[in-house]
């Protein structure tokens, strides 16, 4: 019976690493900084991303700051925004400067 739940027990924490795996991985870029993947979407430095996207920001939520980039295979970029009234906002938009729902995409 020991045995029993002894197997039991290495099995449900083999299956969480994988979940867990499954949800997150660690990617390694050339320069060795290593850059945590979450949803699909790959961290990138602000500076990089299109003049598009930096303008429909600046026009539409004005006075706020870009303080995270992140894109996934699809070309969509996740921004996350500083502003005088909130904490941070998390927007979605293509390389053309649309806003896009992700929240749907996300559930």
């Amino acid at each position: 019976m020991k045995n029993l739940k002894l197997t039991a027990l290495a099995a449900i924490v083999a299956f969480s690493t994988q979940v867990f795996a499954a949800n997150f991985s660690v990617q390694s870029s050339t320069n060795n900084e290593i850059q945590l993947v979450t949803e699909d979407f790959l961290e990138i430095d602000v500076a990089t991303l299109p003049k598009l996207v930096v303008e429909a920001v600046q026009k539409e939520h004005e006075g706020a700051t870009i303080s995270k980039a992140f894109v996934n295979q699809d070309g969509a970029y996740k921004l996350v925004l500083d502003t005088k009234d909130e904490d941070s906002t998390i927007l979605y938009a293509n390389a053309k400067g649309e806003w896009l729902d992700m929240e749907a995409k996300e559930e």
